[in-house]
């Protein structure tokens, strides 16, 4: 009986030991194929240090104004305005007549409906997308100093594809 007991055990903990390493080694893998980047000349490094800067701060701003406005960039507009008849909104207003609100997931409407507006994950992924591709023109105003250095730099329409995943 002993005997059975000591193979079920070590048996366990093989399997157990197997399952951490796949983990490991996959979590290892997936965190390598998010560091790949595009090579570029030697010549090219300055202006694709630039974009890339460009790129990170944009989209982490995005990011933390998403966090702000509860998983909004753009908060759903409100199908009646706050006023002093209609006391509910979609939205709670941080500062007084200021652009500064706080959409709610779960609220009343004016007439007293129950309505959730609780953002989608792949709704979130495309409003950054836009954010970014909103303000990358602006941001790569900073690579046209370049050109005064010989480089001759043309920008086209850019296209975004944002994921939101689990780790920082």
């Amino acid at each position: 009986m002993r005997g059975q007991i000591t193979h079920f055990v070590i048996f366990g903990v093989i399997i157990v030991g197997a399952v951490f390493l796949l983990m490991t080694l996959r979590k290892t893998t997936l965190k390598e194929e998010g560091i790949k980047s595009i090579a570029v000349p030697e010549q090219a490094k300055p202006v694709k240090e630039v974009v890339d800067s460009c790129i990170n701060g944009i989209a982490s701003d995005g990011a933390n104004l998403m966090g702000f406005q509860a998983g909004y960039i753009n908060v759903p507009a409100d199908s009646k305005p706050r006023s002093i008849v209609n006391q509910f909104s979609n939205n709670l207003e941080i500062f007084p007549n200021t652009d500064i609100v706080v959409p709610y997931w779960y609220y009343l409407k004016s007439n007293n409906v129950e309505k959730t507006q609780i953002p989608k994950l792949k709704d979130m992924e495309n409003e950054l997308a836009s954010y970014i591709e909103w303000n990358l023109k602006d941001c790569l105003a900073n690579v046209r100093p370049l050109a005064d250095n010989g480089y001759e730099i043309n920008f086209g329409d850019a296209e975004t594809d944002v994921t939101i995943g689990n780790e920082r």
